[in-house]
């Protein structure tokens, strides 16, 4: 029985929507068989009418009023098939497309603003949801967390930390679930190809297992393996695409990494990135290093499951109070610092694209405001005719539906532009960020398109149903009187209007203050002296394979290298040193005679570069006293240093530094001292935007590092200075370097001046980027101010020539219209210049040279849209001032 009746009811639905879907797409067909069964029933009736004796005209009469009127019983048969709604609403949408066409200017302004800011805001979002929000590609990746060692003393709280401290942090802690040692090196493949560089990790053979990940293929390295029984590697799918073409027989095949063959064991799945956001090449065991005094590892460690960052920290605190009691020279002042993956992961990256996406949202409500006041003015000026279809009989309801049609069509246009403008743009963002951060694989998100219509729609909404509210609660017959007097709209609409108008004027304000002041910036960080001529000047670096590891080996070849370089056509200097400018530099500890050391065990700190004679001359260090490095620096002589101002001005002020010495820790128990023979000019190594810091260089024969073995060989970059433009000479320095060493991969060969744009990339890339928005901002702002001025000096026009015919100026119409758009605009203008004072001071650290409240950048951020705004509103005001009287009385 139960079966039955579920088989009756869907029988019945089936039934139904056969007729609903035939109503829908067969309207003319239904019609007509309505119209016939219509005809049929009034014909019978008819029929029985004359029966009965009434003439053929008095029996269609009766017929006729038996049935309630035709078009009555029409609707009636319509609503029963439950499908009234349906056409309605496409009778609205019908409507709402011929209302546009007729408003083009409107539709064009409303359609461009909405797309314009839901375009740009989804782009933004899209990346931000990528890189912040989205979740790393681990399992768990909440639980995973980096261990950096800290010296507070020094200002470090991100260092790296030695293998034995990290097996101690491994053994004394309970927090985690599994730990694991890395770091991130170069290296250089050979063989089967030309010579690559890549970059890959140094890790111990729990890495894979602590991040959650399993090889796409084979294995991963163990724990024997680790400790040198075998040289290993696993490799990325991108390597194995590109190096090997993807062939299904890799495991086992041998590599050589750093001229030292590795036994391929496992490939990594395609989108494995650790451990930023950046391609990750290969794996190989990391070497244990006893020293306890030798930081060049870092941690990554899985908090055990409902474990917290702050307990974990508390413990590794305890920890490492104990391991400094144990070993004061090497863990004095040394501490740990638990961070997030995901804050690693992010980086940099985490400040400008917070920025960004306040920006973006400020632009998106810009949109729905300029969206809304147009809407909001169309909404008054269509009053009369709303009150007309009320007064006909149209009902609250089927007005209001029809004023959310017509939101909600012009809101789903833009929609679909602003979605494809999002996604070409999310693509250009990723591809201007990707210059200065390594950023994940960024996906469309739909549901974010979804949201930012929701918001788009609800601004129509908010915004197009008070006229229609208006007219529902006002008496009809007063409303048609005002309307045809060409009165539009009262005080609380004009003060909406005002409302938005001012909105999306702050906003506007707010972004063009934060694009000057990046812009100030930067013009200030492109005028700093670096301390350097780039002009003419080549760089390359070289990673030097194992078998330069041999010092002897390593300046024969170098020594070649120059010989040969310095000989090409053009080459007016050239030389090697050990740490290139604008790449950050390394630091060494030492003592200075005469002074005491500091409190820390570890003396005094300052960069330290290995150099070779030409150096100076090639890079256009000047040299302010003494000499530089020449023939007679070599190995067997005295010891020699040339030392920077900022290191002159730190521990010789007001002193000659000619002839001052100074010891490096390292070489403590030789007692060898440098003597300062020269005095250079400072350079802004560590980036533009940072003061110099103390340097001392050393001739690349006295080396004191020379000995030390390298497990990936050493590191040097060749500057090249020519007498022309150098990039010319790229292809001949290559060639030269392959002559020597046909494996020698050659790294980053570009000229100084590209070296010293990419130092500022990142800054012309917020400038770019926040520059856009704003400049789309101002451009929504302006068409906002003028379509509202505009509109309403459309629907004042019977006013206009009144007062026109009444003896009133052109000039006085003209001041009429520009005082009501520019007051508008100026109080905008205040209330941004308020919110500038209290959000830009976000940025701070984005700036160079000047605070994030500079009068100069706020007063001309403010001229330039008070100067915009006034040509938005002199335009509408022009064609007011030059009505004709007699035209307007005409116009309704």
């Amino acid at each position: 029985m139960l079966n039955g009746r579920w088989l009756y009811k869907l029988l019945r639905l089936s039934h139904q929507f056969r007729l609903r879907f035939r109503t829908l797409f067969r309207r003319s067909q239904v019609e007509r068989e309505l119209e016939e069964e219509l005809r049929f029933h009034i014909d019978q009736c008819v029929e029985q009418e004359i029966a009965r004796g009434l003439s053929p005209e008095a029996a269609h009469y009766v017929a006729v009023r038996a049935m309630d009127g035709i078009e009555q019983k029409k609707e009636e048969c319509r609503d029963m098939r439950r499908v009234n709604l349906i056409e309605t609403l496409l009778q609205d949408l019908r409507y709402a497309v011929r209302s546009f066409s007729k408003s083009p200017g409107f539709t064009t302004v409303a359609i461009l603003t909405l797309t314009l800011g839901m375009g740009a805001n989804l782009a933004i979002l899209t990346v931000v949801n990528s890189v912040l929000l989205r979740s790393l590609p681990f399992p768990d990746a909440d639980r995973l967390v980096v261990l950096f060692a800290t010296s507070p003393n020094r200002g470090v709280y991100q260092d790296s930390t030695s293998f034995p401290d990290l097996l101690d942090w491994k053994t004394q802690s309970q927090a985690f679930a599994g730990m694991a040692a890395y770091r991130r090196d170069p290296f250089s493949v050979t063989g089967g190809g030309a010579p690559e560089r890549v970059t890959g990790l140094h890790a111990s053979y729990e890495l894979l297992q602590v991040l959650g990940v399993s090889p796409a293929m084979g294995r991963a390295f163990n724990e024997q393996e680790q400790h040198g029984k075998s040289a290993v590697v696993v490799i990325s799918h991108g390597l194995w695409m590109r190096r090997f073409g993807g062939a299904p027989n890799i495991l086992g095949k041998t590599i050589s990494i750093n001229e030292v063959s590795h036994s391929v064991i496992g490939v990594v799945p395609q989108d494995f990135q650790f451990p930023s956001f950046s391609d990750t090449d290969l794996i190989v065991p990391v070497p244990e290093n006893p020293n306890r005094s030798t930081g060049y590892l870092f941690a990554v460690a899985r908090l055990k499951p409902g474990g917290r960052i702050a307990a974990a920290q508390r413990e590794l605190d305890a920890v490492s109070k104990r391991l400094e009691q144990t070993f004061p020279y090497t863990n004095r002042g040394r501490g740990v610092n638990v961070m997030p993956l995901q804050r690693v992961a992010v980086g940099d990256a985490r400040t400008p694209l917070l920025m960004l996406m306040g920006a973006s949202v400020f632009v998106l409500l810009i949109g729905c405001a300029n969206a809304g006041n147009l809407a909001l003015a169309r909404g008054i000026a269509r009053g009369r005719e709303l009150a007309v279809r009320s007064a006909l009989g149209a009902g609250g309801g089927r007005i209001v539906r029809q004023v959310l049609t017509e939101s909600a069509a012009l809101v789903l246009m833009a929609a679909l532009l602003g979605a494809a403008l999002a996604f070409w743009g999310s693509k250009l963002l990723v591809t201007s960020l990707a210059q200065s951060f390594a950023l994940p694989k960024v996906a469309f998100d739909w549901t974010l398109l979804a949201l930012a219509v929701l918001i788009a729609l609800l601004s129509g909404v908010v915004c197009g149903l008070p006229p229609a509210l208006m007219i529902l609660s006002s008496d009809l017959n007063d409303f048609l009187k005002q309307a045809s007097r060409g009165q539009s709209g009262g005080r609380t609409q004009y003060r909406l209007q005002s409302l938005l108008v001012i909105t999306e004027t702050a906003l506007t304000v707010v972004l063009l203050v934060g694009a000057g002041l990046l812009l100030q910036s930067f013009v200030l960080l492109q005028q700093t002296d670096t301390g350097l001529d780039p002009h003419n000047v080549l760089t390359a670096d070289l990673l030097l394979s194992k078998r330069y590891a041999d010092v002897t080996r390593r300046e024969a070849f170098l020594r070649e290298l120059l010989e040969s370089v310095g000989g090409l056509p053009g080459v007016q200097h050239a030389g090697v040193l050990t740490d290139p400018p604008f790449y950050g530099g390394s630091h060494e500890t030492f003592k200075v005679e005469g002074r005491t050391d500091p409190g820390s065990s570890h003396g005094y700190a300052a960069a330290f570069n290995v150099v070779s004679s030409d150096v100076f001359r090639a890079m256009g260090i000047p040299i302010k006293r003494g000499r530089g490095f020449d023939q007679r620096d070599v190995a067997s002589g005295s010891p020699v240093a040339v030392v920077n101002q900022s290191m002159a001005r730190q521990f010789w002020p007001n002193q000659d530094p000619i002839g001052k010495r100074i010891r490096l820790y390292y070489d403590k128990d030789l007692e060898r001292w440098l003597a300062i023979i020269g005095l250079v000019g400072d350079v802004r190594d560590r980036g533009l935007q940072l003061e110099p810091a103390p340097e001392v260089f050393v001739p690349y024969e006295q080396d004191p590092y020379r000995f030390l073995p390298y497990p990936q060989g050493p590191f040097v970059s060749l500057v090249i200075r020519t007498g022309a433009d150098p990039a010319r000479l790229i292809a001949a320095v290559q060639a030269r370097i392959w002559a020597l060493d046909k494996d020698q991969p050659v790294l980053n060969i570009q000229t100084m001046e590209q070296v010293l744009s990419h130092t500022v990339g990142n800054r012309r890339v917020y400038l770019l980027l926040l520059g856009g928005l704003a400049a789309i901002a101002l451009v929504m702002a302006t068409a906002g101010i003028y379509g509202l001025i505009s509109y309403a000096v459309v629907r004042r026009t019977n006013e206009i020539g009144i007062r026109l015919a009444l003896g009133a100026s052109a000039g006085q119409i003209l001041a009429l219209v520009l005082r009501r758009g520019m007051l508008l605009s100026f109080t905008g203008i205040g209330i941004g210049i308020g919110g500038s004072l209290a959000l830009t001071r976000v940025m701070s650290g984005l700036l160079y040279g000047i605070t994030a409240t500079d009068t100069r950048v706020f007063m001309a951020m403010a001229l330039l849209f008070a100067i915009v705004a006034l040509a938005a509103t002199y335009i509408p005001a022009r064609r007011a001032a030059t009505i004709d009287p007699t035209v307007a009385f005409r116009h309704e």
